[in-house]
């Protein structure tokens, strides 16, 4: 069998992240995907006109000295090869009684919000404080167990806001420190970036992202995010590194109950031979619980139990639309557009509406036209309408009943947004919808999660599954792992999951 220093099961952000910094380190390096297209939810395909980005609404971080991003965008010439444009804006909030744009900046941001809640100012305060704690204090927990273990006296002096972050939700952080429920619900006006319940969902990773955006900015990669998962793979080729699309890893293998290698065939099904490589270490950047279903013996029951109580998270509903015609002309001024859920008049409401009617749920409205994002010829546009979703929704329906409620669902959302923007669908010329079903058939993600385990309190930060894994020289990178989904997490995890192999294949010499 081929020898590889490190095989990376699927071609997904995290992995080619982890496998891109592993081969600059001189590893050789194999990716196997079993997309033909690499990426995962970092990937577009082309409709007519329109180049339909499947999962990136923006990034944070990108211009950020003490995001690890920085670094990581460095050391891979990223920053040099990838174009990052910002949004002008980091959301608009829409209601039935008015909305707000929510500014770019923590002074600016801050000022506009006491101005709007003067009532609120120790709460503002508060909330600021902790996001730019949270943001400062990540940097000072050391990745070495030893290290850690020293420092855990001095924790609650050092890293006061990781603390507090760490053991609390978002709602409930919410509820302690501020009255007013409009000032929250606008605090949690994105939270479907990070989950779907904010009494469930992590402060932690929360203020993480959330002081990112507003500090800095979201940025969108021109031309689409597949221009990233494209330079990442030729970057490891470039350095003699193998990607492979179109093969499913089937086993991995194992002995003495230590990882080994992999085996493999054509997702096509053409030919009937297997193939087997042989690694140093294997890194699982797919979905965790079909990592454990490919494993066997010990090694398959030491992980399924480690990750036997673990929740997934929610799903995306998506629609994705082309207009031949720039979209100002209809009154949308901003990239992306909030609009809330009917029935929403606290934090509280907010899980119900999640799981409630179609018609009265939430969902945000971004038009990729307000940014240069290279996603369409000159006087088209290219826009996207997300919902919560959840598989348990389409589970069971056959094929005709299928595609008559994704229709059903898409026609309740334009019309809302025909009602907000009058005379918009008259210039659409490109539709197509896709569920948690979509997400689970093109990356298998069980539920069609594309955020991995749910960042709930018990889950995020240190409760997380971390990228070296309960099995001898199997490590994780991905959205199921340390430090989570979204494009941030998995191209953090994926470097963390690099440098702790780096670690191991040095201590095999």
């Amino acid at each position: 069998m081929e020898n590889y220093d490190a095989i990376i099961v699927g071609g997904g952000l995290g992995g080619l992240t982890a496998g891109a910094v592993l081969a600059k380190a001189g590893k050789k390096v194999l990716v196997v995907e079993r997309h033909r297209v690499l990426g995962g939810c970092a990937s577009t395909f082309r409709r007519k006109d329109y180049v339909v980005d499947v999962g990136l609404h923006e990034i944070n971080g990108v211009c950020d000295e003490g995001d690890p991003k920085t670094k990581i965008f460095s050391l891979l010439g990223i920053d040099k090869n990838i174009r990052f444009v910002q949004a002008p804006e980091f959301f608009r909030a829409e209601w039935n009684d008015g909305g707000y744009t929510f500014p770019h900046g923590n002074e600016t941001s801050k000022n506009k919000l006491m101005e709007m809640f003067p009532e609120e100012r120790r709460g503002i305060e508060r909330f600021y404080g902790i996001l730019a704690g949270v943001m400062r204090e990540r940097n000072m927990i050391p990745r070495k167990k030893w290290k850690k273990l020293l420092m855990l006296p001095l924790f609650p002096f050092l890293v006061p806001n990781l603390i507090t972050a760490s053991r609390c939700s978002v709602g409930h952080w919410l509820d302690r420190h501020i009255a007013d429920d409009k000032l929250k619900l606008l605090l949690l006006t994105n939270s479907i970036y990070y989950g779907d319940d904010p009494y469930d969902m992590s402060l932690l990773y929360f203020a993480a992202g959330q002081s990112s955006y507003i500090k800095n900015g979201g940025y969108y990669i021109n031309g689409g995010s597949q221009k990233l998962s494209d330079y990442l793979a030729d970057f490891i080729k470039r350095r003699g590194g193998r990607v492979l699309t179109g093969k499913r890893v089937e086993r991995i293998l194992t002995e003495n109950d230590r990882v080994c290698g992999v085996g493999f065939r054509n997702e096509s099904g053409t030919g009937t031979e297997h193939e087997s490589v042989a690694a140093k270490v294997v890194i699982a950047a797919a979905a965790v619980p079909l990592i454990a279903d490919m494993l066997s013996g010990v090694a398959k029951l030491r992980l399924k139990n480690k990750i036997k109580h673990l929740k997934n998270a929610c799903s995306i509903f998506s629609i994705y639309l082309g207009f031949n015609a720039d979209l100002s002309a209809f009154g949308v001024e901003h990239y992306s557009t909030f609009f809330r859920g009917d029935g929403i008049a606290g934090p509280k409401d907010i899980a119900a509406n999640n799981r409630g009617e179609w018609s009265k749920r939430g969902f945000v409205f971004v038009d990729y036209g307000k940014v240069d994002s290279g996603l369409t010829p000159p006087g088209k546009s290219f826009a996207t309408i997300c919902s919560t979703d959840y598989s348990d929704e389409w589970e069971g329906l056959d094929k005709k009943t299928y595609n008559a409620k994704k229709k059903k669902v898409a026609d309740m959302f334009l019309e809302k947004l025909e009602k907000r923007f009058p005379g918009i669908l008259a210039r659409l010329e490109y539709c197509e919808v896709a569920t948690a079903l979509t997400i689970r058939r093109f990356t298998l993600n069980p539920g069609g999660t594309p955020y991995g385990y749910a960042q709930s309190v018990a889950q995020s930060g240190m409760n997380r599954l971390q990228v070296r894994s309960p099995v001898k020289n199997l490590y994780f990178a991905s959205a199921w792992s340390f430090p989570g989904g979204g494009f941030s997490g998995v191209i953090t995890g994926g470097f963390i999951c690099a440098t702790e192999v780096m670690e191991k294949l040095k201590l095999k010499k």
